[in-house]
């Protein structure tokens, strides 16, 4: 008897997911970049970097790290 509850119980969560999956990818990603920017931030403030320009110059640096990849859109013909 209970193993038609759980198939209905992962069927739902299954269809939630789907539903909130950008959401969840989101949420996901934020967290992920916040946790692994967190160390050069602290690095920086330990080199007596307020933390305001601590988070601006890794930000600046990160976009510029991330936006210097291969990108197959702008390669010229």
């Amino acid at each position: 008897m209970t193993l038609p509850l759980f198939v209905l119980n992962g069927w739902v969560l299954l269809l939630l997911f789907d539903y909130f999956r950008t959401i969840i990818t989101i949420v996901a990603v934020a967290t992920l970049l916040a946790f692994v920017l967190e160390y050069p931030v602290a690095w920086l403030q330990r080199l007596k970097i307020r933390r305001p320009r601590a988070v601006l110059l890794v930000l600046l640096l990160f976009g510029l790290v991330a936006n210097t990849g291969d990108n197959p859109s702008a390669r010229h013909h």
